[in-house]
């Protein structure tokens, strides 16, 4: 293994974890609340046609998406996401 993925199980296991919470929870809001807004500006077109109701939706579950992100954060009391030192959750 690497520093940004060590060998101890137990740490591996809590940066499976978060990896888990980036790809199944926190990426799908940020995509649908960012990529419309992201994708105008590169395109220079207005992104009226995409659906407000999904945007206002992503918006609206940001919030508790951070909290959850934050009280796990606080609750473990460490530096980084799953420990001391930087690893691939943190990335």
């Amino acid at each position: 293994m690497n520093k940004y993925y060590p060998a101890d199980l137990e740490q591996r296991a809590l940066i499976d974890e978060d990896l888990d919470f980036n790809a199944t929870m926190l990426r799908p809001i940020l995509k649908d609340s960012f990529a419309p807004k992201m994708f105008s500006l590169i395109l220079q077109s207005p992104w009226t046609d995409y659906d407000t109701k999904k945007l206002a939706e992503a918006q609206s579950k940001q919030a508790g998406l951070f909290a959850a992100l934050e009280r796990t954060f606080e609750s473990r009391g460490h530096k980084w996401r799953t420990g001391e030192s930087i690893t691939i959750a943190d990335i």
